[in-house]
């Protein structure tokens, strides 16, 4: 079943897939909601355990959209029908039944026969949100299909489509996908398949998701930092740099996993030249030797968006490096703090040590015994004065003493 588009479009209340900040905290104190939040699953959606059907954004080659209910069986259907309109060459061979291989080959530059494999069901499975376990992106060619895992986007490119499945029919994400698809597969500056199309409309969405993201986190994240830095400090503020951290290593972790599967992606030849789906449709021979044509346009397109993740990867490695810092200075105040609580705790200690002497002396005095001493004028007054004397001599030469040994500060 199929849905038209415009239909759909009804106010996002999903202003962004990671931040949501309340006004009134924004001065105050990070909280938990400004944690990133991750699409919901269809595991709750009781039609979907019924029916099995998931929403899935169709783009055809015209660039128009359309929402369509699909199952899993019917992608993997779909995508195996495209891998069987192109035929699986062999390799050549002469009379004699024998495999001819061209100089190219023995040079060690091709390959004698493609073992692209088609999509399977455990493939489409890491792209369903009710299976998926891990947020890790990927990007996997197979015979006339490209799959790709890059939260929040997952789809399936195709030479005549792209299925993205989508959480939900009005997260702002459709919206966002259209604009992109309309506005590359309309371009006719742009000479390129649609695969590549649909390759560049999804990673510029990835891009400009990562890149929004952080603007919107970037200035909540400095102004926190800034606050704990000049603050006093409390349980309060180790949990507000707490939060701060996690939120930063989930964000950089994305973004270095994307950067990770480009370069990955990059490095495989195989899985550049298998990218070029409409060319190997419309010659099949060519995956007998892959090495007869260029994958130079599928590395400019990768390389593009490579650079536009690693400018991401560059900020978001500042930020990280600044609450480290932060994170130093605090640890460094509540250092200060034990110390000084420590040194307090060492003039306490030694004051009582010395008052000590004092209640010996007036414990020895206080007995029930004659000693001489209660009818002598001023022996009482001379006895206390000396004591006191002596213990105040006694807590000023130990706090000089440990004072030159640098035990007290």
């Amino acid at each position: 079943m199929a849905s038209n588009l415009p239909s759909l479009s009804k106010p996002s209340s999903d202003t962004s897939s990671w931040v949501q900040v309340h006004a009134k905290s924004l001065k105050e104190i990070v909280t938990v909601d400004m944690l990133p939040v991750r699409t919901t699953t269809r595991l709750s959606d009781e039609s979907f355990l019924k029916s099995g059907l998931q929403d899935v954004l169709k783009f055809d080659c015209s660039g128009k959209a359309s929402l369509v209910q699909l199952r899993r069986a019917d992608v993997l259907k779909m995508t195996q029908q495209a891998a069987q309109e192109v035929p699986s060459p062999r390799p050549p061979k002469d009379e004699h039944g024998k495999i001819v291989s061209s100089p190219r080959l023995n040079a060690g530059m091709g390959l004698p026969h493609s073992d692209a494999q088609p999509v399977h069901m455990r493939d489409l499975r890491k792209l369903d949100y009710a299976f998926v376990e891990s947020n890790e992106p990927s990007i996997v060619v197979r015979k006339q299909a490209i799959l790709i895992n890059s939260d929040p986007i997952r789809s399936v490119i195709m030479r005549e489509c792209c299925l993205i499945f989508v959480p939900d029919p009005h997260h702002s994400l459709v919206t966002l996908l259209t604009q992109r698809f309309d506005e590359l597969l309309n371009d006719e500056d742009i000479d390129m398949p649609f695969e590549f199309r649909a390759l560049e409309a999804i990673l510029a969405t990835v891009c400009k998701f990562l890149a929004d993201d952080f603007v919107k986190m970037s200035p909540i994240i400095n102004a926190s930092l800034e606050r704990l830095a000049s603050a006093q400090m409390s349980s309060g503020e180790l949990e507000t740099l707490r939060t701060l951290k996690n939120a930063m290593n989930e964000f950089e972790s994305q973004v270095n996993g994307l950067r990770r599967v480009l370069m990955e992606v990059l490095d495989n030849e195989v899985d550049l030249h298998l990218m070029y789906l409409t060319q190997l449709y419309q010659n099949p021979l060519m995956l007998n030797e892959l090495w007869t044509f260029d994958a130079e346009e599928a590395e400019s397109l990768l390389e593009v968006y490579l650079q536009d993740i690693h400018s991401t990867k560059t900020k978001v490695a500042l930020i990280v490096h600044r609450i480290q810092n932060t994170e130093s200075v605090v640890m460094l105040k509540m250092d200060a703090v034990r110390n000084y609580l420590l040194t307090a705790d060492m003039i306490f200690t030694l004051i009582m040590v010395c008052m000590t002497f004092g209640m010996f002396v007036t414990a020895a005095f206080g007995m029930n015994l004659t000693s001489g001493l209660e009818a002598t004028p001023g022996a009482f007054l001379t006895v206390l004065l000396a004591t006191l004397i002596f213990s105040v001599v006694a807590i000023v030469a130990g706090i000089v003493f440990f004072r030159s040994r640098g035990v007290i500060i």
